[in-house]
């Protein structure tokens, strides 16, 4: 449910093509974190079974939302305590580590 609102409040809605893979893709992140070590084969795959897609189709709707995150909120720095988020900057987000923050 946290994962919802926090699409929703960078502008991601329900009807958003890529919204379902967004948050499956978001949900399997977050209950194994060594599947960032292989987005493709680990998430990607995974997520386009489940949904019945492509791995190719599945990267191109996340890449799809998150451009949209990015522009309906210019300027959002991505706090993080971790060095294992290369994910997001490949995105386009902008991460900063914890103690750099203002």
């Amino acid at each position: 449910m946290e994962i919802q609102i926090i699409l929703r409040r960078l502008g991601i809605c329900t009807t958003y093509k890529g919204y379902k893979a967004t948050v499956l893709a978001l949900t399997l992140a977050l209950e194994d974190e060594n599947r960032l070590n292989s987005i493709t084969r680990e998430i990607y795959t995974e997520v386009a079974k489940r949904l019945g897609s492509t791995p190719s189709a599945i990267e191109k709707n996340l890449r799809t939302v998150v451009q949209r995150a990015w522009r309906m909120n210019p300027g959002l720095a991505i706090p993080c305590d971790c060095m294992r988020l290369p994910m997001l900057s490949f995105y386009g987000f902008e991460v900063t580590r914890q103690e750099e923050r203002p």
